[in-house]
């Protein structure tokens, strides 16, 4: 009996022995500065590693790039657009790993952060450790670290394949194109004294006759000079107008510029039983009405030959949309003679 409780205080004793001997191992290999400089080498594992995997995706991103600029003319590519697309397909396994790195790295810094505060913890409570331990942190720094230098082979690749996708010329703008890109447009109608006006392109159904005559066509430039008919809901309109596509750096041929030179209004001369006009007063301070007798608007386009001026040839045109039953001043000082008289339907909406 005796026999047995000496071994078991034997074994006891050299547990004891042994505990202590580890916490005297544990205590001198752990400090503040030797935990600083295990958080910070965390942080550095993750840096390197980050670095390794980036150089390696970087290569197989370079192989990408050559295949590409390898194989580019036997793609006979149309547009720019169609090989940027095909681009994409050859850095698609690329950039899924690119992607990945950023999400493991993300995550690796995640768990560096947490256990440098959990190491940090253990010394919250003594303010001297605390700053070993941020110093021994904050200025540890590897022996050796290998730079990336595979970014310079990257850029290269880029400009040669701008510079590829460049020579590529897409096809012109074809007739649905020009039509679509003129909705919104507006054309000026500069009436001199009269004043000017625009009509605003609304729809393509306004156009009867779209008539096109190339002035400038080369590889960065399309100019066009073109004719158009527009249909009104009672009258058409006659209108040239220059446009311009330009292509640059652009993927396709770009809307630059869209100027008016001319606009004119094709009479119908249907309405003209609905318009009277009149003058009120004597000489010079006599005045021209234009009076509507029908029940809707009406746009009437005249010419006025003021006293003071007929002599000299001058002749003043004038424009008026008068609502139905209404009169409008057209003007004074003289004699004022009706053109054309249209009647005006959704044309309202166009003009301004």
């Amino acid at each position: 009996m005796k026999t047995v409780t000496s071994l078991a205080e034997k074994k006891v004793k050299q547990s004891v022995v042994l505990f202590g001997i580890a916490f005297i191992i544990f205590s001198s290999c752990s400090s503040p500065e030797s935990d600083g400089i295990k958080a910070a080498k965390m942080k550095y594992n993750c840096e390197d590693d980050y670095n390794k995997r980036h150089n390696e995706i970087t290569m197989e991103q370079n192989k990408a790039y050559e295949a590409f600029i390898k194989n580019f003319h036997s793609h006979s590519f149309k547009t720019r657009v169609e090989a940027r697309e095909k681009l994409n397909e050859y850095l698609e396994k690329s950039r899924e790993s690119f992607q990945k790195l950023e999400d493991d790295a993300r995550e690796c810094e995640k768990k560096a952060y947490e256990y440098r505060n959990k190491l940090r913890n253990k010394y919250e409570t003594n303010r001297e450790k605390e700053e070993k331990f941020s110093y021994a942190y904050n200025n540890y720094r590897p022996k050796e670290r290998k730079s990336d230098t595979k970014q310079e082979a990257y850029v290269d690749y880029q400009s040669q394949i701008r510079a590829l996708i460049q020579t590529i010329i897409p096809p012109k703008p074809d007739l649905e194109r020009l039509k679509t890109d003129l909705i919104g447009r507006k054309i000026l109608w500069d009436m001199k004294q009269a004043g000017t006006r625009h009509w605003t392109l609304l729809s393509t159904e306004e156009f009867k006759t779209f008539d096109i005559k190339e002035t400038v066509n080369t590889n960065e430039n399309y100019l066009l000079d073109v004719y158009l008919l527009l249909r009104g809901e009672f009258t058409d309109y006659e209108a040239n107008v220059t446009i311009q596509y330009i292509l640059q750096q652009h993927d396709d041929w770009t809307f630059n510029m869209f100027q008016s030179k001319d606009f004119k209004v094709i009479p119908t001369h249907k309405y003209k039983n609905c318009i009277s006009h009149g003058w009120e007063g004597w000489g010079f301070a006599n005045r021209c009405y234009v009076t509507n007798k029908c029940d809707f608007t009406l746009l009437v386009i005249g010419e006025m030959k003021p006293t003071a001026i007929y002599a000299l040839g001058e002749i003043w045109p004038f424009v008026r949309f008068i609502s139905g039953n209404d009169r409008a001043e057209v003007g004074g000082n003289g004699v004022s003679a009706i053109h054309t008289i249209e009647r005006i339907g959704y044309e309202i909406k166009n003009f301004k």
